[in-house]
């Protein structure tokens, strides 16, 4: 039997499977990876750029190997003082 492999993407303001539930799952799942999207909801796939999309053709690519997630700190939100 293969081994298992899971990439879980979680927005960061996710409020139907919340974000400790998706660390729970990754935690429960040998070979998983948990990457959480910054200012992201539920939807994720195909609503948030490039950035998300590469990750998961990386995943897919190499499922053994984490994606490169540095293209996240663009999506990061940043507050300004006015």
């Amino acid at each position: 039997m293969g081994k298992t492999a899971m990439l879980i993407l979680n927005g960061q303001f996710d409020s139907i499977t919340y974000p400790w539930w998706a660390k729970e799952t990754q935690g429960n799942i040998s070979g998983s990876f948990y990457i959480m999207i910054p200012g992201a909801t539920h939807s994720i796939a195909g609503n948030h750029g490039v950035c998300v999309d590469d990750i998961s053709i990386q995943y897919l690519s190499n499922p053994s190997q984490a994606p490169d997630t540095a293209c996240l700190l663009d999506l990061e939100i940043q507050f300004v003082q006015p």
